[in-house]
């Protein structure tokens, strides 16, 4: 409860200075939080592993298909490769593409959403071995391909070379 006898501007200004000293707190705080995050996150890019891969954190649906979800990942965000976090929202019945995303690297995003995306991180770091497993079989079966159609390719520049020979 205010006292009345104080003005509003001295309330004001009394709540500006306790307010700078909270941020101050807080911000200390934050980069406490933020730095074996930033170690996790070098490790990971250590790795090379370039799959994006995403965890979900909270979200939820209406009944007319409506939801939302803040989910956090490992993707390319801002040119490089590291943890991210992003907001999604939308209806189920819409192309994926009117989707509303917002995405931010996870030292960027919203305080909260770093702290409620904390113990999702052993499930991403689940969800990246489960995506690096699927990604290298699907690579090794493609390679195959990948020779044949090499070959295919070769034999055809290797035809073709003895007719440019016999036009010049």
């Amino acid at each position: 409860m205010s006292d009345p006898q104080v003005s509003l501007s001295e309330r004001l200004a009394s709540a500006y200075r306790r307010l700078a000293v909270s941020a101050e707190v807080l911000n200390a705080a934050s980069d406490e939080f933020t730095r074996p995050i930033l170690d996790l996150e070098a490790a990971l890019q250590g790795l090379n592993l370039g799959l994006t891969t995403w965890q979900k954190v909270v979200g939820g649906a209406d009944d007319h298909d409506n939801f939302w979800r803040r989910e956090v990942g490992y993707a390319r965000t801002d040119g490089k490769w590291g943890l991210v976090i992003r907001a999604i929202s939308g209806n189920h019945n819409v192309p994926d593409d009117d989707y509303d995303v917002e995405q931010w690297p996870f030292s960027d995003a919203p305080r909260s959403y770093r702290i409620e995306a904390l113990d999702k991180l052993p499930d991403l770091l689940e969800e990246l071995i489960k995506n690096s497993e699927k990604t290298t079989k699907k690579l090794k079966e493609k390679t195959v391909e990948a020779r044949q159609l090499a070959a295919a390719l070769g034999q055809a520049a290797s035809e073709l070379k003895p007719q440019r020979k016999e036009r010049r």
